[in-house]
């Protein structure tokens, strides 16, 4: 995962056990969710650039939708590849 969208998802709290996810600690958790609402916007990494960019959270929450779609859609492909070979490895049914 990007750092940019590890961390939003560490800081908008989208996980099931904040320890289990994210390492960062509740102090740094409510930071960053204090800093965001202050600017309205997020920084990523602008490769082009080679350095950080800010986006205002307009731009920012549909990339962020997008990338989380994107990232669903291959668990979704590994899963289904996991299944068939499982399903190759166990032989023909008969």
């Amino acid at each position: 995962m990007d750092m940019e969208f590890w961390l939003w998802h560490c800081t908008t709290g989208r996980h099931a056990t904040w320890d289990e996810f994210c390492p960062l600690e509740h102090k740094d958790h409510r930071r960053l969710q204090a800093l965001t609402a202050r600017c309205q916007g997020w920084f990523v990494w602008d490769a082009a650039n080679r350095g950080p960019r800010f986006v205002p959270l307009a731009e920012w929450l549909p990339m962020y939708a997008a990338h989380q779609a994107q990232e669903q859609a291959q668990e979704q492909a590994r899963q289904a590849a996991r299944e068939s070979a499982r399903g190759s490895a166990a032989g023909p049914a008969r």
